[in-house]
């Protein structure tokens, strides 16, 4: 019995050794299908929190009165010189806020123009036209990304920061990552309808403002 039970040994081992194996095969194979599992529900999570996050923004809306400027982001102009609507609803949202004497200055930000006037120019044109006096006008032509424009703000003023609806959340968050100290959100109203691409600027605006949130 002894030398039978001493031949089965190595046998009896080995078989152990394999389903040990096994053991620890299924257990590595749980623990990674389950790393996995909890990896894409947290970045569900993420990109649904985000996307609530931009849509909260849609009725931003400052109200009060501040010793500082409203600052407007620019947009597109069209051929001859023409504000897009984006650019023309931002501008006038920013002169109301002038007009109302919730801001005293306007500081129009913006880059060069693919069909001739630089967009600061357009802004600059329809706040004349709306009355506004040049002497509470201020000028970045090198606003050409909303980073850009936030970036060449100093720090320590108070600001209304215009754009649209949709560009709300991602403002804000940059704003609060570069160290201004004090603004609000104004989200302009439309005054021509919607635009046509309105959602592909709402997913935009949405992996902006992830890239913004894990990047900046």
């Amino acid at each position: 019995m002894l030398k039978i039970i001493l031949k089965l040994a190595p046998f009896v081992i080995g078989l152990a050794h394999i389903s040990n194996e096994l053991e620890t095969k299924k257990k590595k194979k749980f623990s990674v299908g389950r790393s996995l599992i909890l990896l894409m529900a947290l970045s569900a999570l993420i990109l649904v929190s985000t996307m609530i996050n931009v849509r909260l923004h849609y009725n931003d809306a400052f109200t009060g009165k501040i010793d500082g400027c409203a600052v407007i982001f620019g947009a597109a102009v069209w051929k001859g010189d023409q504000p897009s609507n984006a650019l023309n609803d931002r501008t006038q949202a920013a002169i109301d806020l002038y007009q109302n004497a919730s801001v005293n200055c306007l500081v129009f930000s913006g880059g060069e123009s693919k069909y001739g006037a630089h967009e600061v120019a357009v802004m600059e044109r329809l706040a004349l036209e709306a009355g506004v006096p040049e002497s509470v006008m201020e000028y970045d032509y090198d606003g050409n990304n909303t980073l850009a424009t936030i970036l060449n703000l100093p720090k320590e003023r108070a600001y209304v920061l215009v754009s649209n609806d949709f560009h709300m959340a991602r403002i804000g968050l940059m704003a609060k990552r570069t160290g201004i100290e004090e603004f609000y959100l104004h989200a302009a109203p439309y005054e021509y309808g919607r635009y046509t691409k309105n959602l592909n600027y709402y997913w935009r605006e949405v992996a902006g403002t992830l890239v913004v949130w894990f990047g900046l």
